[in-house]
């Protein structure tokens, strides 16, 4: 008859190498997911507008990713610190290649008519690659400055 303790090790052995198994398993996941989000450009930032306090800006691309055939349009939500749309009296941008401080395009946003506090623009991306955009947005003579990444993907 067996002893207790060769039971114990014949049983164990199988839940060990489960628990080994789900552990890996969960380490793969993890580690897709943390290599996804930090190749996906920054969508939002906060800068300092005075008199406002610290704004945040969403930034989306329609399509998403962006492609270099046809026309992109970009999307931009300015917000208060208390999470209110923020209306503006002016959002511009410039946009270029990495690599290059020389833009390739500018354009100015257009507030949207369904008073969301959105405003739009549409852009024509020359290739694929990553591009920056730098947004600068204007409110009671005061202005604030901000930066994102876009990566354009090649057309399928």
């Amino acid at each position: 008859m067996p002893s207790r303790s060769e039971g114990f090790r014949k049983l164990a052995r199988p839940s060990v190498l489960i628990l080994l198994g789900a552990l890996a398993f969960g380490g793969y996941v993890a580690w897709l997911t943390l290599d996804t989000v930090r190749q996906a450009p920054a969508r939002e930032a906060s800068a300092e507008l005075p008199g406002f306090g610290l704004v945040r800006l969403r930034f989306t691309t329609d399509p998403f990713p962006a492609l270099p055939t046809g026309t992109v349009r970009l999307t931009f939500t300015p917000s208060d610190p208390r999470n209110t749309p923020l209306v503006l009296d002016r959002l511009s941008f410039t946009f270029g290649r990495r690599g290059s401080d020389e833009p390739d395009g500018a354009g100015e946003a257009q507030p949207t008519l369904d008073g969301t506090g959105t405003y739009t623009s549409g852009v024509q991306f020359a290739t694929a690659g990553e591009w920056w955009i730098r947004v600068h947005l204007e409110r009671a003579g005061q202005q604030a400055q901000f930066a994102f990444t876009v990566l354009v993907e090649p057309a399928q």
